[in-house]
Formats: C-alpha cells, structure tokens, sequence
C-alpha cells in the first residue's frame, strides 16, 4: 500500500529545517512539473529518496500513473521532457511512466520494479 510521506518540519528528521524545506521545494517542484504533462496523474517517490528523505545524493526515482496507455516513443517523450525541465531546477530524476492498465499487471511480477515503486513508494 502506497503511505503519504511524512513531510518533514514537524517530524524533523533532519539536522536543520533548511535542509527539510529543500527536500519540500523539491518534491514540489517535481509534482508541479508533472501534474503541467499528467494532470490527473498520481506521482510516487520510491528508492532511496523514499527509504531515506535526508539523504543528500543520488537522483529522485518516481513513478507516473497515467489514466491512458502511450506507446514507448511517447513515454521516452515526456520523460525527455519532464526530465529536462527537471534538470533546470538542478533536481536529477530516473522517471517511469505505467497506465493503470499497465500497473495492474506489473504490481503482482516479482521482480519488477513497478512492484517495488508501489511497494515502498511515497504518493506526492
């Protein structure tokens, strides 16, 4: 089951709330920037950055659940797309994109990292 993450000032789980509220603006602007190509998408934050919000490396991996199927020329697009628009923000992104229909499917493949993402994932 998908939890909500706990973001982040009243927890605390980091050294100082300046490093919360970059870890928020960030995560903000990955979902703004995705909701501008999906609007009725849901976003997951998975991987290291969803087992540990204070760690300061590595990319941002997430996964895009989108209403409609798209061929993989049009995934490979918009992920190009929302990659490079991520990229002016500094903000490094691995980024999956499953129609439900595809997630149906992928959620029960031991294995796939579709079922990990929703395994271990934070919905945005």
């Amino acid at each position: 089951m998908i939890k909500a993450p706990v973001l982040f000032e009243k927890d605390c789980i980091f050294d100082d709330l300046y490093e919360a509220k970059m870890v928020n603006d960030k995560l903000d602007i990955i979902k703004q920037t995705v909701l501008n190509f999906f609007p009725d998408c849901r976003i997951v934050l998975f991987g290291s950055r969803a087992r540990n919000p204070q760690s300061s490396g590595g990319d941002y991996d997430f996964l895009i659940i989108i209403r409609q199927d798209l061929d993989i020329k049009r995934k490979m697009y918009y992920k190009a797309h929302i990659r490079k628009m991520l990229a002016k923000e500094k903000i490094a992104a691995d980024i999956l994109i499953q129609s439900t229909s595809e997630l149906e499917v992928n959620k029960n493949l031991p294995g796939h990292i579709v079922r990990e993402a929703i395994k271990e994932g934070l919905m945005l």
